[in-house]
């Protein structure tokens, strides 16, 4: 049985939302299990003049790991852009199941921009932590 495009690309939609999401959790994870670690290895009073060796090293170890998530994020985000404003026009041209209406309403233009601006400030927060609270005992 072949299933129309409206459902092909409904279920694309709601793939690459999963995908994106999953980025998103994997991300949160890491910078709180990063956070943890600082928390976990720092002396109660801060040290930023010291421990550059570690310090320098967690933060080449966070930036590689951002930039492949960026890069995975932003993937993602732009085919779910595309591929919802495919089921758009898809919905429009013609008659739909009311799932791949409810699906093609859904709104994905601001997606590349917010995972963006959310990794930038994530980001932020982890590095300063970790030059203004690492010091390992």
């Amino acid at each position: 049985m072949n299933a129309n495009p409206s459902d092909k690309l409904s279920d694309l939609v709601l793939a690459l939302q999963e995908r994106l999401q999953f980025f998103w959790n994997f991300y949160f994870g890491t910078c709180l299990a990063l956070l943890a670690f600082v928390a976990s290895v720092t002396d109660k009073t801060p040290n930023v003049s010291g421990n550059f060796a570690v310090k320098g090293a967690v933060t080449t170890l966070f930036a590689l790991f951002v930039i492949g998530n960026v890069e995975g994020l932003v993937k993602f985000a732009r085919r779910l852009t595309e591929a919802s404003a495919e089921l758009r026009r898809h919905v429009k041209e013609n008659k739909c199941e009311p799932a791949a209406v409810i699906i093609s309403n859904l709104d994905f233009r601001f997606t590349v921009p917010a995972a963006i601006i959310g990794h930038i400030i994530g980001d932020i927060i982890v590095i300063a932590s970790i030059w203004l609270y690492l010091n390992p005992k």
